[in-house]
């Protein structure tokens, strides 16, 4: 029996209601999760830099202030982290909701009843649609889901699976004890931030220029699906008992 590991982590926040809220896993084996870890601090090591955080890499603050305006530079970093995932990582989840489609239609129906909040309903919908795509695909191995901790409406999201046997687990980014920042959220954060500015540029009518880096990530086998208002309500008339209307 196989052992493997989905680690999740959101880009954005249900507090930005007209912004995509975009929730991603990746899935692997423990066996290579452990070489990625290897290998990633191998590379952050090369660069002299302690982790990864895609807000602070591309706005060039923290660790990477001394790369502002080197793209070259900031090229050739991405490359070989990029070039580990597509070995390492067996399959991309992802799901996003702008949260204001949820408020819209909470309105209607009792969705806050149902999932707590934006958060809660778009990751779990990702963790139940990775678990679902794992049993299928692995059928006698075992998995475990992993969420990185801190964002807000995760008492929801941990309510939502309470009794399950796939229930998520959540670990902070950060060790306490060592300071050190665990890598597979780091590889997360930089699919999610690549797969949201992408979103972003498509909601905002801007023209599709697709990044190199997230040309490069999308060769990993994904599962990527968009919740907008009409694939919402229809979630909704499919279950009118688990989603009653509202009186008004």
């Amino acid at each position: 029996m196989a052992m493997y590991a989905c680690y999740y982590d959101a880009s954005s926040s249900q507090s930005k209601s007209t912004k995509p809220l975009v929730v991603v896993g990746l899935l692997s084996t423990m066996k290579k999760w452990l070489r990625c870890e290897s290998d990633w601090r191998d590379v952050l090591k090369d660069f002299g830099v302690p982790y990864l955080h895609m807000k602070e890499f591309a706005h060039s603050t923290g660790p990477f202030a001394a790369w502002k305006g080197d793209e070259a530079k900031r090229a050739e970093f991405l490359a070989p982290l990029i070039k580990l995932l597509k070995r390492r990582v067996n399959i991309v989840f992802q799901y996003r909701l702008v949260p204001d489609v949820f408020h819209k239609l909470d309105r209607e129906y009792r969705l806050t009843e149902a999932w707590g909040n934006p958060y809660a309903f778009t990751a779990a919908v990702t963790i139940r649609m990775a678990h679902e795509w794992f049993e299928s695909a692995y059928p006698n191995d075992q998995v475990s889901h992993v969420v990185e901790k801190g964002d807000a409406g995760q008492g929801q999201l941990l309510g939502r699976f309470a009794g399950l046997p796939f229930a998520p687990a959540l670990r902070p980014k950060v060790d306490q004890e060592t300071g050190h920042h665990f890598i597979p959220f780091q590889a997360v954060d930089l699919m999610a931030y690549e797969a949201r500015l992408n979103i972003e540029r498509h909601l905002e009518g801007k023209e599709q220029v697709i990044r190199q880096s997230l040309a490069e990530l999308r060769k990993i086998p994904h599962r990527a699906y968009l919740c907008d208002e009409e694939v919402l309500r229809n979630v909704i008339l499919l279950d009118p008992e688990a989603y009653p209307a509202r009186t008004k």
